[in-house]
């Protein structure tokens, strides 16, 4: 009899008794399956996947994890140290719910190392079939397993940290393999993205063994960790590269694959060129670049040929959408009609469903301002004493800060409000932080990364406050062309999650120099302050550096009583807040330059023009 228990027991995860003795369910090893749905007959050795119809007996399930499939029609397949790739589970270290940790493990590490080693001393026996180099070899980590006769991938962060081994395909067939639990969907060598060149082309080729011929022969490559049918929901890393080449393998799955993930690249990054290349009609079924690089020809031929390749490739153009039409209505339909008016979230400075920004100069404190207007917001206090409707859930993600600086100011602040508005402290879960995390590459397109947290997360925010906008994208937010584009972007996620959004932003290097604070200051000029509801904007004054100018410059709806006005905010140095304390008279005495203005030393102190 088999023994199809341990079979499954080895590679799925969750697994627990549903229904039947025989019948068990699981978690997917195909895709994430935070809700268990694999399950699989202990009787009849057949498996079903409810959620990505993966299907079959146990003999394909074997092929499909990369192990000897003949045992599982006769017998039970032997447990031994010839096949490491199923041992029994209590011979690994897991935690409680199954799942690994992140970071391989320091006997996974030791091992992986261990495969390195015997790569690089037995370089030339092992890749005589190959045009692999050994400069190419050491930058991958890449390996050989001499139990399993296969080479082995390392799957490491943007860091560098190990993340999994892979094992590749055997010569007989049998399907490529990872550590049970960390065989996720990744870009590789993710590692080494930071160090191309964005400026030349980059290929995205189909598996590791592709992407080290490639860097043997001094091209930049990438792939997809998990197969052609498949590419990570993050493609941010390859954001900046003005060229990408797909050349996948001549069958009928690289042609698909090649068109899904160029739709894919194309929708993250618009401005880049996709470029989805097909070998020579000619060509033998799922030939590569392996293939092609390994033919018995001449050096500068095979270049030649595989440049024509890439030359012959067709840039890849989405679907245009097609035109709607407005909804018409008649006067009298639409006087009926329950639209209703704007509703302050803060009174004069941002409603519900509004959008607005915080601008300034270098240093000014717009993230301290923006952190304070998070708080407030997310308690339902007074934002500088402008009246705060009611708690608001609110996401505040930043581009700048280490996570450790923000705690520091957060820190600092929540003990201010907790003092001031002690009743209020129950509501500070309504504030979410998405930290900086080292994935986090600025001045790329990071909405959407963001768009992707606010589903995925569950949460229905209110408010998105971003610092800073020109951090957050890759697109050059003083080029109208290119504004235009992004903040359609920024609508469509606000109105498709029911979102304010307040952003920081900054002004123009231009206008350092000011008598007093105006909209067209801010950088991304009337495009930008066309498309806000509410705009902030904060000034350094010269008369002391404690001082701030405070002023509302654009207010589509609300009361407008400081509208225009210029405020005086006092910087609290040990609570890290601003304190709104007076109206400003002459707000260009605040921006006189003490060194060449004489008349400086006649300006009253600022108690004595300020309400």
């Amino acid at each position: 009899m088999n023994d199809y228990l341990t079979l499954y027991q080895n590679h799925i995860d969750k697994i627990k008794p549903a229904g039947s003795n025989d019948q068990y369910i699981g978690s997917c090893l195909k895709h994430e399956d935070k809700n268990p749905s694999f399950t699989f007959n202990t009787e009849s050795g057949l498996f079903h996947c409810f959620s990505c119809e993966f299907s079959g007996n146990a003999y394909q399930f074997a092929q499909s994890v990369g192990i000897n499939p003949k045992p599982y029609r006769n017998g039970t397949f032997p447990l031994t140290e010839s096949h490491p790739n199923q041992v029994s589970k209590n011979k690994r270290k897991v935690v409680k719910s199954g799942i690994r940790e992140m970071f391989l493990n320091e006997l996974d590490k030791k091992q992986a190392f261990s495969y390195y080693k015997q790569l690089l001393e037995n370089f030339d026996e092992l890749t005589k079939r190959l045009t692999w180099n050994i400069e190419a070899v050491q930058k991958t980590f890449t390996g050989f397993d001499p139990e399993t006769k296969r080479f082995t991938f390392l799957h490491t962060d943007i860091n560098g940290k190990a993340l999994n081994v892979k094992w590749h395909k055997s010569k007989t067939g049998e399907q490529p393999f990872s550590i049970k639990g960390h065989g996720a969907c990744r870009l590789y060598p993710l590692n080494l993205l930071k160090d191309y060149n964005h400026d030349l082309p980059l290929i995205f080729c189909e598996g590791e063994k592709d992407v080290i011929t490639l860097l043997s022969r001094g091209f930049q490559a990438v792939t997809s960790t998990t197969g052609v049918e498949n590419y990570p929901k993050d493609l941010t890393p390859l954001k900046r590269f003005k060229n990408i080449t797909i050349v996948y393998d001549h069958d009928k799955a690289g042609a698909v694959g090649s068109v899904k993930l160029a739709k894919a690249l194309k929708q993250q990054s618009p401005e880049s060129e996709i470029i989805i290349t097909s070998w020579e009609n000619d060509a033998p079924e799922k030939w590569d670049i392996s293939d092609h690089f390994q033919q018995d020809k001449y050096t500068e031929t095979l270049f030649d040929e595989f440049d024509k390749i890439l030359s012959g490739g067709k840039e890849f153009e989405l679907p245009k959408p097609k035109p709607k039409g407005y909804n018409l209505m008649t006067l009298d339909n639409f006087s009926k009609a329950d639209y209703k008016k704007p509703v302050p979230i803060v009174d004069e400075i941002l409603t519900e469903n509004g959008y607005g920004t915080i601008a300034g100069t270098d240093g000014v404190g717009k993230s301290f301002l923006a952190l304070q207007f998070a708080i407030s917001t997310a308690l339902g206090v007074p934002f500088l004493d402008y009246k705060t409707t009611r708690p608001y859930k609110v996401l505040f993600i930043q581009f700048e800060l280490e996570n450790g600086e923000l705690k520091y100011r957060f820190e600092q602040m929540e003990k201010w409000f907790n003092h001031k508005y002690p009743n209020s402290r129950g509501n500070i879960h309504n504030l979410f932080i998405a930290t900086l995390e080292a994935d986090t590459i600025i001045f790329s397109n990071q909405w959407e990364r963001i768009e992707y947290t606010i589903k995925e997360s569950g949460i229905d925010f209110d408010i998105l406050i971003v610092d800073n906008l020109y951090t957050s994208t890759r697109v050059d937010v003083s080029k109208p062309e290119q504004l235009s584009g992004l903040l359609g972007e920024i609508t469509r996620i606000a109105k498709e999650n029911s979102l304010a959004v307040m952003l920081v932003n900054h002004h123009t290097k231009k206008t350092m120099e000011v008598k007093r604070l105006e909209k067209d200051m801010i950088r991304g000029g009337k495009n930008f302050t066309d498309w806000l509801t509410n705009c902030l904007q904060l000034g350094e004054s010269s008369l002391s550096q404690d001082l701030r100018v405070f002023k509302i410059t654009k207010q589509r709806s609300g009361n407008g009583y400081t509208n225009g006005i210029p405020q005086a905010l006092k910087w609290d140095t040990d609570n890290l807040v601003f304190h709104r304390i007076g109206t400003i008279e002459r707000e260009e005495l605040h921006f006189i330059d003490p060194k060449t203005k004489p008349e400086f030393e006649s300006i009253r102190k600022v108690e004595d023009y300020t309400d």
